[in-house]
């Protein structure tokens, strides 16, 4: 049986590095690169996870509500101009639930509303 699951394994291998070199020759159409680009733009790829976790720990300080708080604390915290911050904001609260770990999110920011 350990020769067969050895075998499995390496025939596991074989078809990783196979599936890799195939995404390595994979290109994108000139259409499909433009809509990358196009998605890419109108999200917020300048934000990384430490922007966010600003972003949520100024909502648990000040409150959802408290947009211009909100507003001010990120853009400090991170350097983004306030309009940024002010759109991100927008979107979070319409798309939130598309977050992983959206649940524990919300419950952080309902805990530090609650000590207002």
């Amino acid at each position: 049986e350990d020769g067969a699951a050895g075998a499995a394994k390496e025939d596991e291998k074989l078809e990783s590095e196979r599936l890799e070199e195939e995404l390595d020759k994979f290109e994108l159409s000139e259409e499909e690169a433009a809509e990358k680009q196009r998605l890419i733009d109108e999200g917020f790829g300048s934000w990384n996870r430490r922007d966010f976790r600003s972003y949520c720990q100024a909502c648990e300080r000040h409150g959802r509500n408290a947009k211009e708080d909100i507003l001010n604390d990120v853009a400090e915290a991170t350097g983004k101009p306030k309009a940024e911050v002010r759109a991100y904001h927008n979107v979070f609260w319409k798309r939130y639930k598309e977050v992983n770990d959206w649940e524990r999110i919300l419950d952080r920011i309902k805990k530090g509303e609650q000590k207002l």
